[in-house]
């Protein structure tokens, strides 16, 4: 049976949920743990199985750093876990946990009204001006130009209103968005501030936009990557770490 790998921890980490036969548990080497799962080779992976990963990360970090691996991580067996994860890599790991520690992650999600964003791009002055045009290049033209002025409109505006949650974070990342009417971002926050900061969130009340908070979360967005010990650089894991 293969392993599930979910993320790192230091040795000793409290596990979540009940103990059961499928449940998480701790491979450990030295003063690291890889927290592991039963992977059952006897049936398909589904969505719940990536649910339950993030689940578990989202769990643990609520007690001390977590390192948290990609959905998908697998070793065949405990030993191979400790040899070609944690060994080779214990140096990062180690700086990883300790440079994340008393952090978490925290998603904030804007998403403004069509209506009044178009609004606020039609009242701009300083927005350049179409020349006009009825030909359909020139339409394709003018509606990119409009998309490029409401993202533009997005991103200052979602400045303001995250002013003061920006500046609880040590870091902020723009996360990938899905479409041009809202807005992703990534902070990297002390665990004790995630209720202030989800009361920030909560807070803003402003006609045309929705507001959702994510959180505590694992720091996927936030990790270095990997910066091997020298008597350790010509040890590469099967993931390419």
């Amino acid at each position: 049976m293969r392993l599930n790998l979910h993320g790192v921890v230091r040795a000793g980490h409290p596990l979540p949920g009940p103990a059961r036969s499928d449940a998480a548990r701790l491979v450990v080497w030295e003063d690291l743990a890889l927290v592991v799962s039963a992977r059952p080779a006897d049936r398909d992976v589904t969505a719940h199985d990536a649910t339950q990963h993030l689940l578990t990360l989202s769990a643990l970090v609520r007690h001390g750093p977590v390192v948290p691996l990609r959905w998908g991580t697998v070793a065949a067996d405990d030993e191979s876990a400790r040899t070609e994860v944690l060994r080779p890599l214990a140096h990062h790991l180690r700086a990883e946990l300790d440079r994340l520690d008393g952090f978490v992650e925290a998603h904030v999600y804007l998403r403004f009204d069509e209506e009044t964003a178009l609004q606020a791009v039609a009242d701009d002055p300083a927005r350049p001006r179409s020349r006009g045009g009825s030909g359909l290049t020139d339409r394709i033209k003018a509606g990119e130009a409009i998309a490029r002025s409401v993202v533009a409109w997005r991103q200052v505006r979602s400045d303001e209103l995250l002013g003061p949650a920006m500046r609880c974070a040590e870091e902020v990342r723009a996360l990938e968005e899905q479409e041009h009417l809202e807005e992703r971002r990534a902070l990297l926050v002390r665990r004790e501030d995630v209720p202030t900061v989800q009361e920030m969130i909560g807070s803003i009340a402003v006609d045309g936009v929705d507001c959702r908070f994510v959180g505590p979360l694992p720091a996927f967005t936030f990790l270095r990557a990997v910066s091997k010990a020298p008597n350790d650089r010509g040890q590469e894991s099967r993931w390419g770490w």
